[in-house]
């Protein structure tokens, strides 16, 4: 049968999880983690999900390295248009890819709310953190439109909030695999 691998971003919390796409976990049996102080070449393995919510593309993850420093949350209910983001990930598996833009606006699609960014997001970018310039996660990278230059789009963390918080999408750890 094929091995199908692929890459994404994600970001370490203070519950000791690790936020991330659905479309990056999806249907994976086991996932490589790799953090930033990571040797090359080494990563930890886990093959559980805590929760999932497809429609609004988030996947929680435990963080099996619990000493792994989180990052601290901002409240995207108080940013602002024009105001410079910068948007970390591994694109092409690139770890700890930095880029600067700026909210270029705020959007709905198909129902949901979005931050629109001009910071670059290629492939395996996916899942990764967007920042404010004091360093606060205010939102979670997750697509582009090809067709356009820089529409690249961000769910708001107040968003993540909601869902990490909500009893209905979340599981038992381990109840996907239980062996890692």
């Amino acid at each position: 049968s094929p091995k199908l691998i692929s890459s994404g971003s994600g970001i370490v919390l203070d519950n000791g999880i690790i936020v991330t796409n659905f479309h990056v976990i999806g249907d994976g049996l086991r996932y490589g983690i790799v953090y930033n102080d990571t040797d090359e070449g080494q990563e930890y393995r886990t093959s559980s999900w805590i929760s999932i919510n497809p429609s609004r593309d988030i996947g929680v993850i435990p963080s099996p390295d619990i000493n792994e420093k989180p990052v601290k949350l901002g409240n995207s209910d108080e940013l602002k248009l024009g105001e410079k983001v910068v948007a970390i990930g591994s694109p092409l598996g690139l770890k700890n890819t930095v880029s600067e833009g700026i909210i270029s606006g705020f959007r709905k699609i198909n129902g949901y709310n979005f931050i629109q960014i001009t910071a670059p997001i290629s492939p395996g970018s996916s899942g990764g953190g967007l920042f404010n310039t004091q360093g606060e996660l205010i939102g979670i990278t997750t697509l582009k439109i090809v067709d356009g230059e820089s529409l690249n789009f961000a769910i708001p963390i107040n968003d993540v909030k909601t869902i990490i918080n909500n009893k209905d999408t979340q599981l038992e750890i381990g109840l996907n695999n239980l062996m890692s």
